[in-house]
């Protein structure tokens, strides 16, 4: 038995203090309309990189925006409860209809007062991500590497083959 207790600390240059990363809440935002392994793996590594993982989910109007008419396939009550059920995340959120701006992304990440913003690899606008992560005083942090072989689309076309 070692006589070291470890306890993992994060600097956060935005306050210039050491943190505890179990006092620490991580963000995630998506769409998770069918949940696959990917977006699994996703979640497990963002609830890593602190103590509490909130996910905030794309409504069912703005799913509608981003990925067609046709979509999402499970409505937003369905995803909500189907992430709740994840031992990884500890809250989940639907996100505004009229969440598309900067303005609403910053007024987001201090409302759940996150520390860190998590997000995948092929996360759109991630130099934008940076400059709004930044005024908001949250670390921005890419979480795992985007894998092809996976996505909602890839296993809705599955599907229907």
């Amino acid at each position: 038995m070692s006589a070291f207790l470890y306890i993992p600390l994060s600097f956060t240059p935005a306050t210039g203090l050491i943190q505890f990363l179990a006092d620490m809440t991580v963000f995630a935002t998506g769409i998770f309309d069918l949940l696959h392994i990917e977006h699994l793996n996703f979640l497990r590594a963002a609830k890593k990189l602190g103590g509490k993982l909130i996910v905030g989910i794309e409504s069912d109007i703005r799913t509608k925006q981003l990925k067609g008419p046709q979509r999402p396939i499970m409505n937003q009550v369905e995803r909500k409860e189907m992430l709740e059920a994840l031992d990884c995340v500890d809250k989940v959120i639907v996100l505004p209809d009229e969440f598309n701006s900067d303005e609403e992304y910053e007024k987001m990440l201090l409302s759940v007062e996150a520390d860190i913003y998590a997000v995948s690899g092929n996360s759109p606008f991630m130099e934008n991500k940076q400059v709004i992560c930044r005024r908001a005083g949250v670390r921005l942090k890419v979480v795992n590497r985007y894998n092809p072989e996976y996505s909602t689309t890839k296993l809705i076309a599955k599907l229907k083959s």
